[in-house]
């Protein structure tokens, strides 16, 4: 499969998820908004860190709210000391639109 033909098709597989998406981006909190960004941004990786944490405005126990909200929305998972979005293009959607 060339690029050209697999970013076609991603584009149109986005185009008919993006409403389904800003539905399910809609019923966030503030919060869990901004830590999936942090999530998306640090590669899953260390989103406790000082750094990461400031970056986003976060303190450690809203972000831990935030988290624990995703992980039972089913948005998120952890493995292996890294968080992953479930869905890998709601993850490209976000990159995309925010």
């Amino acid at each position: 499969m060339s690029d050209r033909l697999l970013e076609n098709t991603v584009k149109i597989i986005l185009e008919r998820e993006n409403d389904m998406f800003f539905v399910e981006w809609d019923l966030l909190t503030q919060n869990q908004k901004r830590a999936l960004k942090l999530i998306v941004d640090a590669n899953g990786t260390k989103i406790y860190s000082k750094e990461n944490m400031l970056k986003f405005n976060f303190d450690a126990s809203s972000l831990k709210r935030a988290v624990e909200g995703l992980l039972q929305k089913d948005m998120i998972d952890h493995s292996n000391g890294k968080f992953y979005l479930q869905d890998p293009l709601f993850e490209y959607w976000l990159k995309k639109t925010n």
